[in-house]
């Protein structure tokens, strides 16, 4: 049975790496040397997490680690890149934000570009135009190509309230 990523975390501390939360780096205490990581495909660096003696505990970002050595745990929140660096895992360029926050935060340093949607206000009306004259919901969904969720969403209130 895997053990929950807070204590492999403690674990890996604890018992294998030297966190420098100034610098962000992460070294083994075996070799004496910076651990090497990999890059993910969402470009933060990564790390195997010991377990059992092999890496068989999964992996864990750079930042997760700097960020529980220096506090104790893993907030409940995301952990934030303040300046936009996914690399800088230095504990005073991290912040706990939530979702939305780091959205908008990579948003506004143009890490990724705004929220596209395949609707706009005047096509939420239409929908329900269509909707309210009894069209059903599986041909407005194929004609304004959206999935049929999206349509009841739309429906129901779940989404486009102001619209």
């Amino acid at each position: 049975m895997r053990l929950p990523l807070q204590e492999l975390l403690r674990q890996a501390i604890d018992l294998h790496w030297d966190v420098d939360i100034k610098t962000g780096t992460v070294r083994s205490r075996r070799y004496g040397r910076p651990l090497k990581g990999k890059i993910n495909k969402d470009g933060y660096l990564v790390y195997g997490l010991p377990s059992g003696g092999r890496r068989s505990g999964g992996t864990v970002g750079a930042h997760q680690v700097v960020w529980f050595a220096a506090e104790g745990s893993l907030p409940p929140e995301t952990i934030d890149h303040r300046n936009g660096d996914k690399l800088d895992n230095a504990r005073s360029n991290l912040e706990a934000v939530t979702g939305g926050e780091n959205t908008r935060r990579a948003s506004a340093l143009g890490l990724i570009s705004g929220v596209r949607t395949k609707l706009s206000s005047e096509r939420v009306v239409e929908i329900r135009t269509a909707l309210t004259g009894g069209e059903p919901v599986a041909t407005v969904a194929r004609r304004f190509n959206v999935s049929r969720r999206t349509v009841r969403d739309v429906r129901d209130g779940k989404t486009w309230r102001n619209a």
